[in-house]
């Protein structure tokens, strides 16, 4: 990790970092290799190569890296996803939308794992949908984001000297509806299975009251 004071972006970069290297260490393959050949290949006429297709090479990574990675990984397991993170005021699930965000993953994609997590599986059985912490528009989620980031920098010891990136739009608000089911009831017929519906969603621009 560089030298220099912790800031808001410092901290985002290295977490999109450590899911950068977590991607480049191989999950296939981990144990011994079998019986190998140490014998150079036998060697060819031109007209033996050129056949095959051109594979991307995989980048390895290094062992700073995953040093690196590490470090910043238990941030969350340390400060975020822990009861240090819900006595600082951070949503029960901080720890994921960082690790989803520092993925690449867009706020619609983020919003409908949530809803999927929170309220679908409690519609599917009937019982009463429970509220998705701290709300699920892409501004709530900003928010949830920004105060766990804002958590890990105090806890480094850094300094909060950046401002939040304003809303593209002041006066529209991406965020998603969600309908549930009473019990014995349902929401219409799935067209593929032609089971009953009991919970969905749907994401779109929503106008902000006037004030």
């Amino acid at each position: 990790m560089a030298d220099g004071p912790w800031t808001s972006s410092r901290v985002e970069a290295e977490l999109r970092l450590a899911l950068v290297t977590l991607r480049r260490i191989p999950s296939k393959h981990l144990f011994p290799a079998g019986l190998r050949s140490a014998m150079p290949e036998v060697v060819k006429g031109w007209g033996s190569y050129g056949w095959d297709s051109a594979k991307r090479p995989r980048v390895q990574a290094t062992s700073e890296d995953i040093r690196a990675m590490d470090v910043a990984l238990g941030w969350i397991w340390s400060w975020v996803s822990t009861d240090a993170g819900r006595a600082a005021g951070l949503v029960q699930d901080a720890g994921n939308i960082l690790l989803m965000r520092a993925a690449g993953l867009t706020w619609e994609h983020i919003g409908q794992w949530r809803l999927e997590r929170w309220a679908a599986p409690r519609a599917r059985r009937r019982g009463p949908a429970q509220a998705i912490p701290g709300g699920n528009s892409i501004t709530a989620l900003r928010k949830a984001h920004r105060a766990a980031i804002a958590h890990i920098v105090l806890q480094l010891g850094g300094r909060l000297d950046e401002r939040p990136a304003p809303a593209p739009y002041p006066d529209e608000e991406w965020g998603v509806s969600v309908a549930v089911a009473r019990p014995g009831e349902d929401l219409g017929r799935s067209e593929h299975s032609g089971q009953p519906i009991v919970a969905s969603a749907r994401w779109g621009i929503t106008r902000k009251p006037a004030r």
